[in-house]
């Protein structure tokens, strides 16, 4: 059975960075058969705050995957874009 690394914690300092890596975990997650819990493991200890403070629609979502994908930490979204336009 062939062994795949993961990819490096998430650089939270970098957010611009976060396509990438998501895409790297992405595949790093089908290859080996990987559920949610992995994605906070993987992205670093800063990323269990983040994950706690999002909000779901529906209990059981924050348990989905795709629906933990889609969800955006608005206050870190406009503090990025703020950082940005200077």
């Amino acid at each position: 059975m062939p062994k795949f690394n993961p990819p490096p914690s998430f650089n939270f300092s970098n957010p611009s960075e976060w396509p990438d890596w998501k895409q790297r975990f992405e595949r790093y997650r089908i290859a080996t058969k990987l559920h949610k819990d992995y994605l906070i493991y993987a992205m670093g200890k800063e990323a269990e705050h983040i994950f706690k403070s999002l909000v779901f629609d529906e209990a059981g979502d924050e348990e989905k995957y795709e629906k933990i994908m889609q969800k955006k930490n608005v206050i870190h979204e406009r503090a990025w874009s703020k950082t940005r336009s200077w």
